[in-house]
């Protein structure tokens, strides 16, 4: 039976999903995501920021942060 695909698997050419994914092999762990987190806070410019792992949860919280 032939697989369908709801979204196609897709790696952009500058590779770095390939290094994401090679790092957690590396390392053995899966949740890398506070030290990814804390050098994306280091890039903008305010102390209050979250890492989520999905437009959803950010799309949910933006919602009750304005009260919707």
């Amino acid at each position: 039976m032939e697989k369908i695909f709801l979204a196609s698997p897709y790696m952009r050419g500058e590779g770095f999903e390939r290094e994401f994914v090679k790092e957690v092999f590396d390392t053995n762990c899966i949740a890398l995501l506070r030290h990814k987190a804390n050098g994306f806070s280091k890039m903008g410019s305010t102390d209050n920021a979250l890492a989520l792992h999905s437009d959803t949860s950010a799309i949910l919280l933006a919602l009750a942060a304005t009260g919707v």
